[in-house]
């Protein structure tokens, strides 16, 4: 079975490609290939990250590699203010610390009310409210993750075809 490197340290995000892409491939983990470190996340987007991310891991193991990073976006907050992909850098300059996925929820900068609900892995589900379902992420059923996720999940299982073709 061919092997992709995930380059995350989240068991959760790994599980969840795992779950996209089936069983053709095996997703490992940083962890996995004995890689203790990740590239700076210093990009300008979640784009810039995941490219010097998975291009480092390329050049330490010579493996297929896959980086997927997000951003956060306020409804209303002026361009300028967004934090956008460095959640957690903003929360560990506020509480001078490297922050666990609690302490991004529970920290006041984003949202009046996070959801009561947390899943691992994913802090910024208890953050980030659907405008459609009008419900947390977290808080979604199978079925309407599975729904709003489809034509994300499709687009990732057809990069990572292209992305073994090549390798």
């Amino acid at each position: 079975m061919k092997e992709i490197i995930y380059v995350t340290t989240n068991k959760a995000k790994i599980n969840m490609l795992q779950n996209i892409v089936g069983g053709q491939y095996r997703i490992l983990g940083l962890q996995d290939v004995g890689i203790t470190a990740q590239a700076d996340e210093d990009g300008l987007s979640p784009r810039e990250n995941s490219l010097k991310k998975a291009r480092t891991c390329f050049k330490i193991t010579h493996k297929p590699c896959f980086a997927m990073d997000y951003g956060f976006r306020i409804v209303g907050l002026a361009e300028e203010e967004q934090p956008k992909q460095d959640v957690r850098g903003i929360v560990e300059k506020s509480i001078g610390h490297k922050a666990n996925d609690e302490e991004v929820i529970i920290h006041k900068t984003f949202v009046d009310m996070p959801s009561v609900k947390r899943e691992e892995g994913f802090p910024l589900s208890s953050l980030c409210k659907n405008e459609k379902l009008n419900t947390y992420e977290v808080e979604m059923t199978n079925t309407e993750r599975r729904m709003l996720s489809a034509p994300t999940d499709e687009k990732i299982r057809t990069f990572i075809k292209k992305m073994m073709m090549h390798s």
